[in-house]
């Protein structure tokens, strides 16, 4: 199912009608101002002041009540104390501070122990999304755009393989730790790259085959029960549609290295198929998974048009540079339009927060 123009109005229209009522509570990270729990951790973790000013701006023009924190503890300290009414709050979770297998997920907890609503997926699902290998063998046994990942123990028991590999971090976002050096690797070139990797770094590594092709984010909204897509907003590299067994690394990722175009079009009038099977697809996974409210399934898809889930995301960017805000936008709404939008799906009467 795919959003109409139509769909996104009548939405917008009736969070217009009771957005008097919300008091939105924004937790985020950012570089500069938060002060970080662990210093290693890294500072591409944490929004530039660009992209969290391009965030509040849409709020601001969306006449959203709003009050931000930029740091967890700030937000749970003036919970305990009572310093905010819990019952007007609606409370949207950007940060992604924590330890290892609960990162990004703190203040979801405070908001499930005091019941607060909240806008995303539940602690167990963020968490779960994060780990790459648990959730492709949750897709493998459902037959569902599964990419053969491997732990560096399965790695290392298994004599070859053929095809092309890359190593990542076992947890965090699709691009962690990707670069030239960890990308485009032989069976046994893989092998002793992710045993290298363990002994220096006190982080656990996967091995994962590369898939050649071209690479879609679908972006997904929940309302009454049901996911619908925004549509399907293909990357670009350097004008380069097809990536082949090009990776967007964590560097390219950061530095905005990429470009959206609308793969839906390009696929009915170039490759001679739809995308309602992908799309289908994407939904099936948010339900087995259990993901709330919004989220993004990111796809490899060969030239054949089998694709491959290698990412999703909970939470994923709505700045100006984002699948969610280029595909709104192909349909005539603006930034500040996604904040309504977002709002839809935890304010819906028919939807039960958490």
């Amino acid at each position: 199912m795919k959003f109409t123009k139509e769909n996104i109005t009548k939405i917008i229209l009736e969070v217009n009608q009771h957005k008097t009522k919300i008091q939105l509570i924004i937790i985020y990270n950012s570089k500069g101002f938060t002060k970080k729990i662990d210093s290693q951790q890294e500072d591409s973790d944490f929004f530039s002041n660009k992209e969290i000013g391009e965030i509040l701006d849409a709020v601001i023009d969306a006449d959203i009540k709003f009050k931000i924190y930029y740091n967890e503890f700030s937000f749970a300290e003036d919970i305990v104390n009572k310093k905010i009414n819990h019952n007007s709050l609606l409370v949207w979770n950007l940060s992604r501070q924590g330890s290892e297998n609960n990162q990004k997920s703190l203040v979801t907890s405070i908001c499930d122990y005091y019941k607060i609503p909240f806008i995303g997926s539940s602690v167990y699902t963020m968490n779960l999304c994060r780990h790459k290998y648990h959730f492709q063998k949750i897709l493998n046994s459902f037959n569902l755009a599964y990419i053969p990942t491997f732990t560096q123990n399965e790695a290392l028991q298994r004599e070859s393989n053929d095809g092309n590999y890359l190593i990542k971090m076992m947890k965090g976002s699709a691009s962690r730790g990707t670069d030239e050096t960890t990308s485009n690797l032989s069976w046994n070139q893989a092998k002793k790259k992710i045993t290298t990797l363990q002994t220096k770094r006190n982080v656990k590594f996967i091995v994962q085959e590369v898939i050649d092709g071209y690479e879609v984010e679908i972006p997904l909204f929940k309302f009454n029960g049901v996911f619908t897509a925004l549509g399907v907003a293909g990357i670009s590299i350097n004008g380069t549609f097809f990536l082949e067994n090009q990776i967007l690394s964590e560097d390219g990722s950061d530095n905005n290295n990429y470009d959206f175009y609308d793969f839906e079009k390009f696929a009915y009038s170039e490759l001679g198929y739809s995308c309602e099977k992908i799309i289908q697809d994407a939904i099936n996974i948010a339900e087995i998974m259990e993901l709330d409210d919004y989220c993004r399934i990111d796809f490899r898809i060969r030239f054949n048009g089998d694709f491959h889930c290698f990412d999703i995301s909970t939470t994923p960017y709505i700045t100006e540079k984002s699948s969610p805000i280029y595909l709104l936008k192909q349909l005539g709404f603006k930034h500040k339009d996604i904040i309504l939008l977002l709002l839809g799906t935890s304010t819906n009467p028919n939807i039960d927060n958490h």
